[in-house]
């Protein structure tokens, strides 16, 4: 695979709950995540290789167009995992996690080509954050699994 194959797309969401109960509406971003390493546990380290712009104040976000390429999100593997999480943004105090989904670059690409609208269903995950990267109790083949069956379209 070309490592320059570059995709680009825009994000919107639809009924995002606040993480805070004092906070009406919230104020979403997400990130693109690639798999960095797999540990013996089957836990994941993320490491983000796109960030959105935050949409004040809405359940409702729609983002500027994103463009990456499948060596920033996959290292040229198109089925890997691409891991795009959601999170709250806040200023004082540290931001937080809404949900995730899973996808490929492959599936991304595929998804383009038609034109159509695709809706991605999100899905809590726990895990702690460490230095900027993600440690999650999962593993690739949870992840597979789980990835055909949560979608619709």
């Amino acid at each position: 695979v070309d490592a320059k194959v570059e995709l680009s797309f825009t994000v919107s969401g639809q009924d995002l709950k606040p993480t805070d109960f004092w906070k009406r509406k919230c104020d979403p971003y997400y990130e693109v995540n690639r798999i960095q390493a797999v540990y013996e546990t089957g836990e994941l380290l993320l490491q983000p290789v796109f960030r959105s712009e935050v949409a004040r104040k809405t359940s409702v976000p729609s983002y500027e167009e994103a463009s990456f390429t499948v060596a920033q999100t996959s290292s040229c593997d198109v089925s890997q995992d691409i891991i795009i999480s959601v999170h709250d943004w806040f200023r004082l105090a540290p931001d937080r996690y809404i949900g995730e989904f899973v996808t490929n670059f492959e599936e991304l690409q595929k998804i383009v080509g038609r034109g159509n609208p695709h809706t991605f269903p999100l899905y809590k995950r726990e895990g702690p954050r460490i230095a900027g990267m993600t440690r999650m109790r999962t593993s690739k083949t949870m992840l597979k699994g789980g990835r055909s069956s949560s979608r619709t379209g």
